[in-house]
């Protein structure tokens, strides 16, 4: 019985330690998707802006 109530315990304890490992691991997955949103964002801007510069003084 003793036996049976440890080891459900550390069956309970490996599972949440496997659940937190498995969290962190989709944050980082997250994370650096976010982080690629990101610059390919700024990278957009900075190419928009500068076709709008270019065009613009061929206009003049």
């Amino acid at each position: 019985m003793l036996n049976r109530i440890i080891n459900a315990q550390l069956r309970r304890r490996i599972l949440s330690e496997q659940g937190v490992v498995v969290l962190i691991h989709h944050h980082l997955i997250l994370r650096d998707s976010v982080m690629t949103q990101l610059f390919e964002n700024i990278a957009n801007l900075y190419k928009r802006a500068f076709t709008e510069m270019f065009t613009a003084k061929e206009l003049k």
